[in-house]
């Protein structure tokens, strides 16, 4: 994506007025192949409203910082980085509600780590004038393009085919179709937002996303916009994104996310109980603890929800044969 980057008076000269109305956040860690992309996917967006991105750098070792305080220079009413000296993911984690949620200036936050980037000039304003206009929606996203680390786009995708809104825990289950990167939600969607999504992130070493959209399907609908305006990349060699994890590791954050769900926002919810004990059995097929798989299958039964569980794993393992062989 080679871009014609406005100078920041121009990008400015459109806006009405100086009070963001969308932050975005941005998190990156060892990104040099990348980061600049991800920049200019930004900084070419077109709007009559003001944003402002939030960069936090978590003291990576090779030129990221470098890139961003080059950009930073060129646009310093716009770019606001965080370069930090100790790693934060290493040391705390929960970066976006310890550096990033408190400096937050706008009404609604788009998300895009250091990795992916958009494509589309007009994906925020098409984001914000949707939500202006539909109070019902708590959030909106949009399709995304699939490539591996050298930039090869990917036949295969970790995000259903199923194109359609979002509007409860159970959709989310089933069809796991929200790219990150494609997300943008309103800012206090509820009074205790930072204390919940600290809460539902307690036990994750990797997983914050899948807690985040459980959140806002609490308190409204998912809209999804019907264009492609962003690229993930899918598969990528180290860094801390959950995607260059191994799959117990994945399997094992995502369990505890959906617990933290379960107990916190949707308790005794049938679909996402089967859900939980699913991937436990799938974590120790991988692990080799069959003796746990036999515990967990005894729960099921006596939770009376064994028939449902079996029906559940059919349903979502053909929807995504069905999807991948469309």
């Amino acid at each position: 994506m080679k871009p014609t980057l406005r100078p920041e008076k121009q990008i400015m000269s459109y806006w009405k007025n100086t009070k963001p109305v969308v932050s975005i956040c941005c998190l990156t860690y060892n990104h040099e192949q990348f980061i600049e992309d991800t920049i200019k996917g930004f900084l070419i967006q077109e709007t009559n409203f003001p944003f402002e991105i939030l960069i936090h750098d978590d003291a990576s070792t090779d030129n990221t910082a470098n890139i961003i305080r080059s950009y930073a220079k060129m646009y310093p009413h716009i770019i606001k980085p965080i370069y930090q000296k100790i790693n934060q993911f290493s040391n705390g984690g929960n970066i976006t509600i310890r550096f990033q949620y408190p400096r937050i200036k706008g009404e609604y936050i788009a998300i895009c780590e250091g990795d992916d980037y958009w494509i589309d000039e007009h994906k925020l304003l098409n984001s914000v004038e949707f939500l202006e206009n539909h109070k019902d929606y708590v959030a909106c996203f949009h399709d995304v393009y699939v490539v591996d680390g050298n930039n090869r786009q990917q036949k295969e995708s970790p995000f259903s085919r199923y194109k359609g809104d979002i509007s409860t825990i159970k959709d989310q289950i089933y069809y796991n179709n929200i790219p990150t990167l494609s997300l943008v939600y309103r800012k206090g969607f509820c009074k205790n937002e930072i204390q919940l999504i600290q809460q539902l992130n307690k036990g994750c070493n990797f997983v914050g996303d899948i807690q985040k959209k459980c959140l806002l399907l609490k308190y409204g609908k998912i809209k999804y916009l019907n264009k492609k305006m962003g690229v993930y990349r899918w598969n990528r060699n180290g860094g801390h994104s959950y995607s260059s994890q191994k799959l117990v590791l994945q399997l094992s954050d995502c369990l505890q996310a959906y617990k933290n769900v379960e107990s916190l926002l949707f308790p005794n919810n049938k679909t996402l109980k089967i859900y939980c004990y699913c991937m436990q059995i799938r974590i120790d097929l991988l692990n080799g603890n069959y003796k746990n798989i036999i515990s967990t299958i005894y729960f099921l039964f006596k939770d009376k929800i064994l028939l449902s569980s079996i029906l559940f794993v059919f349903i979502k393992y053909y929807k995504k044969y069905y999807n991948n062989n469309l």
